[in-house]
């Protein structure tokens, strides 16, 4: 499959932001959280997403609890930040859940998902039951779940290069719907890059 940047156009883009208490943590980046990092990569991501999704694209934050944020321009993403703050649990099943639900309702376009997070979720089992019962329920690849890691934690990097490398062959997914990067690899990357290999990937 060839594919241009202009093709994404034709996908809505969805970015799902970790609130859960360690993205308050300062152990990674010099003092600063990494809730500030994952502004400024989410502010980043949103200025180039807005280009392509032109009725908006669709913001998330997650932990105990999702709070999900329709046709948000890149100026609404720092009001989003300055309205929350890192508390509760990593609930990632419960975003993919909510997402899916929302996709299966309404599959109008093709989606990508982009998910900065910190580390593991609270039930990782969780998490792969949700992806792999999406693929199930979706025979077609139409969307693409994208992992950006925040900070450096080692368990968080295996767990998600795992959804990444290992859904089909080990746990019964239909197809590979998921890429992991971390937020070091994408700063050297054009984003659009980027989105298209989470989809071709």
């Amino acid at each position: 499959m060839t594919m241009q940047e202009s093709d994404l156009k034709n996908y809505d883009i969805i970015i799902a932001i970790d609130k859960s208490g360690s993205m308050g943590d300062t152990n990674d980046y010099a003092g600063k959280t990494r809730w500030a990092y994952a502004q400024e990569t989410t502010e980043a991501i949103a200025r180039k997403a807005s280009q392509y999704d032109e009725d908006g694209i669709t913001v998330c934050t997650f932990a105990n609890g999702v709070n999900i944020y329709d046709n948000t321009t890149p100026e609404k993403v720092t009001q989003i930040f300055n309205e929350n703050e890192p508390n509760g649990a990593t609930n990632t099943a419960l975003l993919l859940d909510k997402l899916f639900e929302r996709y299966l309702a309404n599959p109008v376009k093709p989606q990508i998902i982009v998910i900065v997070t910190d580390g593991e979720a609270t039930d990782n089992n969780a998490v792969i039951k949700s992806i792999v019962e999406f693929t199930k329920k979706q025979a077609e690849e139409t969307v693409s779940l994208l992992f950006l890691q925040i900070g450096k934690d080692a368990k968080a990097k295996e767990f998600l290069e795992m959804l990444d490398d290992n859904l089909k062959e080990k746990h019964g997914a239909m197809y590979d719907m998921v890429d992991c990067k971390t937020c070091d690899q994408i700063g050297e990357m054009m984003l659009a890059d980027v989105f298209m290999q989470a989809i071709l990937d």
